[in-house]
């Protein structure tokens, strides 16, 4: 099998690394160095990567909820606030981050 033969030259790692099945497909096993394995590209999550931006900071900016309707019994100065960008929560920075990996 040239997997097997792949494996004993050094060219492929002793198990397969963090992407299971992704990561095997993606493998050319005629590859003549390590180099030449190609790792697959990280996909943009296309709904989060039309909701949120960066900042030049690098934190990442995102609209304001309560905004869409039902504002008659909301206040003016509620809804105009709501009108402002925030930001997103520390806690959650890193998952957004890999959502938005190329932006």
């Amino acid at each position: 099998d040239k997997r097997i033969a792949a494996r004993a030259a050094g060219l492929l790692p002793a198990r397969s690394v963090g992407f299971g099945a992704a990561c095997r497909a993606h493998i050319d096993l005629n590859a003549q160095r390590e180099e030449d394995i190609t790792v697959p590209k990280q996909k943009t999550h296309k709904a989060a990567a039309k909701r949120l931006a960066l900042t030049g900071t690098g934190k990442i900016k995102r609209y304001q909820a309560y905004k869409r309707h039902i504002l008659t019994k909301k206040p003016t100065k509620r809804t105009r606030n709501l009108r402002k960008a925030a930001y997103v929560a520390s806690t959650v920075e890193r998952t957004m981050k890999k959502l938005i990996p190329y932006k």
